[in-house]
């Protein structure tokens, strides 16, 4: 074999090599929660991909304490595909601004993904402005045959022109979620919350985070809990 054939050959094993490694990637690694209760708990999920042309294999995820944590529906995937990963963060009793920031510690690489996680920790979301609301935790509880499965929620505006929602988290199975798409000044306007049948005997924690335009310049959002629970 002569020289530039051989050069040839040890680029593509090369190419081969580089391109053969896993590709690790979080689409959307940035969340912000805005306002959310305290002592509740608060999710997001996001979507883990594999996009190189071997697995990946997801190693240890380092949450920074135990108030936080995202458990794995299996630890590897295939080239191609994806999953998706709850992030679980309990407020407990802290007040104000907050953050969580995760590792992601896989397929034996030195450097971790990264999740960005912030909240701005609230006592009272019902007396917030210029958007209340009530009740700001949606409780989907079940004592012997009686049963909460649904939670209407009362939206008040408390400016002089329309605030326009729209919802910016992912969507889960366990309940349906209704907010209203406009609260016209100085009014309200009423949502929902509703367990969905299947879901009717399993205990679950979740939430869901809307935003909104708080001004020309400035969007806010908030995030209300939802959580079924058996007594």
């Amino acid at each position: 074999m002569g020289l530039r054939a051989s050069l040839v050959a040890v680029l593509f094993a090369v190419a081969g090599g580089v391109l053969g490694q896993p590709r690790f990637e979080i689409e959307g690694n940035r969340f912000s929660f805005g306002m959310v209760p305290q002592n509740s708990t608060v999710a997001n999920y996001f979507w883990f991909k594999s996009t190189g042309l071997d697995t990946v294999h997801i190693g240890q995820i380092k949450t920074g304490c135990d108030c936080a944590h995202m458990p794995l529906p299996r630890d590897w995937i295939a080239p191609g595909d994806s999953m998706l990963v709850g992030f679980f963060w309990e407020t407990e009793h802290k007040i104000g601004s907050a953050g969580r920031y995760p590792y992601i510690y896989w397929s034996e690489h030195e450097d971790p993904a990264r999740l960005f996680l912030t909240a701005d920790i609230s006592l009272a979301p019902d007396s917030s402005r210029p958007l209340s609301i009530k009740p700001f935790k949606a409780e989907l509880s079940k004592l012997g045959n009686k049963s909460i499965d649904s939670v209407a929620i009362t939206y008040t505006n408390h400016e002089e022109l329309p605030l326009v929602l729209k919802v910016v988290s992912v969507m889960t199975d366990e309940y349906t979620f209704v907010c209203p798409d406009t609260i016209p000044p100085n009014g309200t306007a009423k949502g929902y919350v509703k367990l969905n049948p299947a879901y009717a005997d399993k205990e679950f924690v979740g939430s869901v985070t809307c935003e909104y335009a708080a001004s020309a310049i400035e969007n806010k959002r908030f995030t209300i809990p939802i959580r079924r629970k058996m007594y």
